[in-house]
C-alpha cells in the first residue's frame, strides 16, 4: 500500500498525529486496511484521511462509523475530522459499464440465454406435439428459482428479504447502524459508558466529522440510513456531514440537506423513513423467530408422540 501524501503535527502531551494521510487508489487495501485505519482514527490518531477507491466494502465502512463514536469518549481527539470513502463501491446499485467493445461479455451471456430458450421451447413443443410432458418449466432464471424452491414470497416477505440483503451488503447501512447503534441486539438500547450523550439545550458540537462517499453506489434506502446517522450523531455531540454527489439518481436538494446546507425537513423525513424500515425489518425479524420456535416446538412434540407408540409396541400375531 502507498500512500500519496502524508502530514504529521505535534497534538497533546507532545503526541504524534497524523495531520492527513492519503492511500487512494490502493485496491489491496480493503477492509482489512479500513478497520486497521478507523482504530487510529478513533483514538485521535489521524484526522483526515482519504482511502478513495480502496476496495472498501460494508465491514470496513461499519469500522469508520464505530470510530466516529469513539471519538467522542476523549476530549483530546475532539475537533474536526475528515473521512473520504468516495470510489468506493459499497452500495447495492451497480455500476455502469463503460461503453466498450462491440461484443462485451453481458451481451455476449445474453444472446446465449435467448438462444437456448428458444431452442428449449422448440424442443419443448415438439415433445409436446408427440405427447410427451416436460413437467413445469420456468420462463427465466427467477422463474426457475421459484420453481425450484416450490415457493413465492409475498410481498411483505420479499421486501424484507430485500432490506436484510441491502442492510448487511450495503456499506452506507453499515456505516450508519454503528452511529445508530442498531446493528446488534445486545446493544440495543444500552448506552456506552464512554460516550458523552448531548443536552440539546446547554451541551455544545464538540467534534466536526466531514464524510466522503461520492460514487459509492448508493440508492434510496443507503440515503436515508445517512440521514438517520446525521440525526443520531447529534445526541453524541457530532456535528456529521456527508457529500454522497455523483451518487445514481439524487437531486441537489438531497445533496445539500446530507451536506447541512439548509433541508432540515427533508432531512428528518429521510431519517425517519429509515427508522420505519428498521421497525418492520425487526417486526419481520422477531416473526421469523416465533416461527422457528413454532416449528422446532411441533417436532419436538412430533417426536415425543412417536416415541411413546414405540414404548408400547408389540407383536399382534402372537396374541
Amino acid at each position: 500500500v502507498e500512500a500519496s501524501r502524508v502530514k504529521f503535527s505535534r497534538g497533546d502531551e507532545s503526541a504524534l498525529v497524523l495531520k492527513e494521510l492519503v492511500l487512494d487508489n490502493n485496491s489491496a487495501l480493503g477492509d482489512e486496511g479500513a478497520n486497521a485505519l478507523a482504530k487510529a482514527v478513533a483514538c485521535g490518531a489521524i484526522r483526515s484521511i482519504s482511502i478513495r477507491s480502496c476496495s472498501v466494502r460494508a465491514e470496513g465502512a461499519a469500522a469508520f462509523g464505530k470510530a466516529i463514536i469513539s471519538l467522542t469518549s476523549n476530549k483530546k481527539h475532539r475537533g474536526f475530522v475528515s473521512i473520504d470513502l468516495s470510489g468506493n463501491q459499497f452500495g447495492t446499485i451497480k455500476p455502469r459499464k463503460k461503453k466498450g467493445a462491440a461484443y462485451s461479455a453481458t451481451l455476449i451471456r445474453d444472446k446465449a440465454s435467448s438462444h437456448i430458450g428458444f431452442i428449449g421451447k422448440s424442443i419443448q413443443s415438439r415433445l409436446k406435439g408427440a405427447g410427451v410432458s416436460m413437467g413445469i418449466t420456468a420462463e427465466s432464471d427467477d422463474d426457475e428459482e421459484n420453481v425450484m424452491s416450490g415457493l413465492i414470497d409475498s410481498p411483505e416477505e420479499a421486501e424484507t428479504e430485500n432490506l436484510i440483503e441491502s442492510s448487511t451488503r450495503c456499506g452506507a447501512r453499515s456505516f450508519a447502524g454503528e452511529i445508530l447503534n442498531d446493528g446488534d441486539d445486545e446493544r440495543k438500547g444500552k448506552l456506552r459508558k464512554d460516550v458523552v450523550f448531548r443536552n440539546e439545550e446547554t451541551d455544545d458540537i464538540i467534534s466536526n466529522v466531514r464524510i466522503g462517499m461520492r460514487q459509492c453506489c448508493l440508492d434510496s434506502g443507503a440515503i436515508d440510513a445517512l440521514s438517520a446517522a446525521i440525526i443520531g450523531a447529534r445526541k453524541v455531540l457530532v456535528d456529521l456531514s456527508i457529500d454522497v454527489s455523483m451518487n445514481p439518481d439524487l437531486d441537489s436538494a438531497v445533496e445539500n440537506a446530507l451536506l447541512g446546507v439548509n433541508g432540515a425537513k427533508l432531512l428528518s423525513k429521510l431519517a425517519d423513513r429509515h427508522l420505519n424500515a428498521l421497525e418492520l425489518l425487526q417486526h419481520s425479524r422477531k416473526r421469523a423467530e416465533l416461527a422457528a420456535a413454532a416449528a422446532a416446538s411441533r417436532v419436538h412434540t412430533e417426536i415425543g408422540f412417536g416415541s411413546a407408540f414405540d414404548d408400547y409396541d408389540y407383536d399382534y400375531d402372537t396374541c
